[in-house]
């Protein structure tokens, strides 16, 4: 009776606890045992829950970096890095302001409305009074992302004062020891940014809710209620066992077999046919989203992973102790009315400690299945600051090597402004020599007409000296002339008895032939020492006097 114990406990190939009553029903058999539950009818309100939802769902408006102080005791302290954004249902016309460092710890929450203040100073900060009047200052990045913050603060009615004017009253706090848990980067102008706005457009647009709370903080209750599940077994019938276990043995389960990852399921057949045949899926909120942590999602996809999967086992497990229960008392039941032996009962009695042997076996299983779940997101979460940090050095190495190929650019434009003023300061030294060669030889030639001036002057000196000299003579010579013309006269008067010939017409026209001919030798333009003027003078004179003689001579002869 009792050599096939352990057949009980070989796996099945189905997934539930069907295979105990793997018998195949036939018409004949007990209908009372069977059990199916009632159907819930569908309800039409569902489609309007629906479209109401996602009239009520926000969406993200704007979302910036910015480095967050707090004001303590008259000081400011750095918080560190968080994200500040504007979300907000355009239906229903409200907007918040909310800052975060990841999505399940948002540190603030304002509505934006007339009633709230934003200071603007100056280096791109901005400042406010929470519900608590605690004051906070958000350092943006640069100015434009300052500016479209205001706008859309604005828009919402919010009074913005401008203290860029006045005494800055944020001053530049010092450093406290800035909280970096998990590093926020956020680039609007790179390709990743875009992508993740079209996740979130996506998202947004299948309903799911802006910023859910915390995943800790929700408790779910795995009990499903009878309208919740439904029976897939078709009528079945009771069969004593062929023999009763002495003892059991506990088997190696096949969860422990699987290798579970974190990564999400697409295919939602690879779970158990109690998820199949009802068309529902448990939430996981205790499953840790994989997604950038500076990235703000609307609500977490779900995720089919390990947890999932133990919770639909477990669920499923429920529904089946829950069935059997129920057709063991009637079977109970029917047995008492029937009057049925104990031997049959007591063999009912085995199969139940068997079932509960396996359902020891299964929790078991899902305890080990539970640690390792912990183990992994324990290493996951390691994992992620690992990342973090790697993504910090990443983000001061990537700041530092763009600082260092600015001030490389501006170091390249000062050598070429560097090399323009050697240029400029080489042309001007060629000027400034060919201009010191000029000026000497300028004071070279002032000194040499210096010079040929004073010899001129000396020159101009003598050769007066020697023009008076030379008029002196040339008046003795004209007396001269003068006197040999009244002799000539007096001899021609003498002899103009003798002789009818008109010398004085002769001397005349010869003395004004050589006084002519003397003007015309001398040059306006041109400078004659005074020998050279005797020279010429008494050149001519001969000239006229050997003239005269001739014509004279000749006269007397004819």
């Amino acid at each position: 009776m009792f050599e096939t114990d352990d057949d009980d406990f070989n796996p099945s190939s189905s997934k539930n606890l069907f295979s105990i009553f793997n018998n195949v029903s036939s018409p004949d058999d007990n209908a009372s045992l069977s059990y199916k539950a009632p159907k819930q009818p569908k309800s039409n309100d569902l489609v309007d829950s629906e479209k109401a939802k996602q009239e009520n769902q926000s969406s993200i408006v704007l979302a910036k970096v910015i480095n967050l102080w707090k004001s303590e005791l008259g000081t400011n302290k750095l918080v560190g890095k968080h994200i500040v954004a504007v979300i907000g249902n355009s239906t229903q016309k409200l907007y918040e302001m909310i800052l975060y460092k990841e999505k399940t710890n948002i540190l603030i929450r304002q509505i934006l409305n007339d009633s709230f203040n934003l200071y603007k100073y100056p280096k791109n900060f901005i400042g406010f009074y929470d519900s608590s009047n605690f004051f906070w200052s958000l350092s943006f990045a640069n100015e434009e992302d300052c500016e479209n913050f205001i706008k859309e603060a604005s828009k919402q009615n919010c009074q913005v004062i401008d203290k860029c004017t006045e005494n800055k009253l944020v001053k530049e706090p010092e450093l406290v020891q800035i909280q970096n848990d998990v590093p926020l980067a956020l680039n609007e102008n790179s390709e990743d940014s875009k992508t993740k706005t079209d996740i979130l457009s996506r998202i947004t647009k299948m309903g799911q809710p802006i910023l859910p709370k915390s995943t800790f903080e929700r408790k779910i209750n795995t009990e499903p209620s009878d309208s919740e599940t439904e029976s897939s077994y078709s009528d079945s019938k009771i069969v004593k066992p062929t023999a009763v276990p002495r003892k059991l043995k506990k088997v190696q389960s096949q969860i422990q077999s699987k290798t579970f990852s974190n990564s999400v399921h697409p295919d939602n057949t690879a779970l158990s046919p109690f998820i199949t045949n009802n068309a529902q899926m448990l939430p996981n909120h205790n499953q840790m989203m994989l997604h950038h942590p500076g990235l703000m999602v609307s609500q977490p996809v779900p995720d089919y992973s390990v947890n999932n999967f133990l919770i639909a086992q477990n669920t499923e497990l429920k529904t089946n102790i829950s069935e059997i229960n129920m057709k063991l008392n009637s079977l109970l039941s029917n047995q008492n009315v029937v009057g049925q032996n104990t031997d049959d009962s007591k063999e009912l009695k085995s199969t139940v400690k068997c079932l509960k042997l396996k359902i020891e076996n299964l929790s078991s299983d899902l305890e080990k299945a539970t640690r390792e779940c912990t183990q992994l997101r324990k290493e996951y979460k390691e994992k992620c600051e690992e990342l973090a940090l790697e993504q910090i050095k990443n983000n001061e190495s990537q700041s530092l090597n763009t600082e260092i190929g600015y001030l490389k650019q501006c170091l390249a434009e000062r050598e070429k402004d560097i090399d323009l003023l050697k240029l400029e300061l080489k042309g001007k030294t060629d000027v400034i020599e060919s201009q010191q060669l000029r000026l000497n030889e300028s004071e070279k030639y002032y000194e040499e007409n210096r010079i040929y001036k004073e010899n001129v002057s000396v020159q101009i000196e003598e050769l007066e000296k020697k023009l008076e000299e030379a008029n002196t003579k040339l008046l003795e010579q004209d007396e001269h002339c003068r006197k040999i013309e009244t002799e000539l006269k007096n001899k021609s008067v003498q002899n103009e008895s003798l002789n009818h010939i008109d010398y004085n017409q002769i001397v005349k026209e010869t003395m004004n032939d050589a006084f002519t001919d003397i003007m015309e030798h001398f040059n306006e333009n041109e400078k004659y020492s005074f020998i050279d003027i005797q020279k010429i003078v008494l050149k001519k004179l001969k000239q006229a006097s050997l003239t005269l003689i001739n014509q004279i001579n000749e006269n007397s002869l004819h």
